[in-house]
């Protein structure tokens, strides 16, 4: 074989490597999947025409699956999915009575679940020197068998143990979701159809990285 040649076969092996791995990384779609911790709390807020009130849970399940990137950059949020769920049943109001009328209004036995599945996310701010940043998003709010589009805007801290933390609020009307506001007394105690519904959750990596299906 002659020197060009051989020049030739080594330059081509050479641009096939760098090809081939660049393929083999492009189709890396490995995530790591972060769950909901203990501490995480789901509450709604509330008012009736004599009194607040807040119904609050700590029992939030979801996850999350996040792209494989080391450096877990905010901005791949975008392309990755979020889920969380809350038991209608694990609400309390402070009252017994106020909690089965909160039951009731939202269907419980029937919708046991509060389900929020998000669409879409962008990068509103950068981390800060505190690790703090900020989420735009869309997603899906599932409420007493009702589901509508909301837009929430997160606040997302990571922690120094890897974690994230985030939190969010967003009102509604319980009309949106086919929830007639409780009333009790005779009526003489009305709830407002609005609520705030705020979320403090704490995530945590998973060891098990999941592989994406299609």
């Amino acid at each position: 074989m002659n020197l060009n040649r051989k020049i030739i076969v080594h330059f081509s092996f050479i641009i096939f490597s760098i090809s081939f791995f660049s393929f083999i990384k492009a189709q890396d779609t490995s995530k790591i999947r972060y769950v909901a911790l203990p501490g995480s709390k789901l509450w709604l807020e509330g008012s009736s025409n004599i009194d607040d009130f807040t119904c609050s849970t700590h029992q939030v399940n979801g996850y999350a699956e996040i792209v494989n990137d080391k450096n877990l950059d905010p901005s791949l949020l975008k392309k990755d999915k979020a889920f969380v769920t809350v038991l209608v049943h694990t609400l309390d109001c402070g009252k017994d009575l106020m909690n089965d009328d909160m039951f009731d209004a939202m269907k419980a036995d029937k919708f046991p679940d509060i389900k929020y599945e998000l669409i879409s996310a962008h990068l509103l701010t950068q981390p800060d020197s505190a690790n703090w940043y900020s989420l735009e998003t869309q997603g899906n709010l599932n409420i007493a068998g009702e589901k509508n589009i909301v837009d929430i805007k997160f606040k997302v801290e990571k922690l120094a143990n890897g974690n994230f933390r985030i939190i969010g609020g967003i009102p509604i009307s319980m009309l949106d979701y086919g929830i007639i506001p409780p009333t009790h007394f005779f009526g003489l105690i009305r709830a407002n159809k609005n609520l705030i519904v705020h979320f403090d959750i704490f995530a945590g990596r998973q060891e098990n990285i999941v592989k994406n299906s299609k």
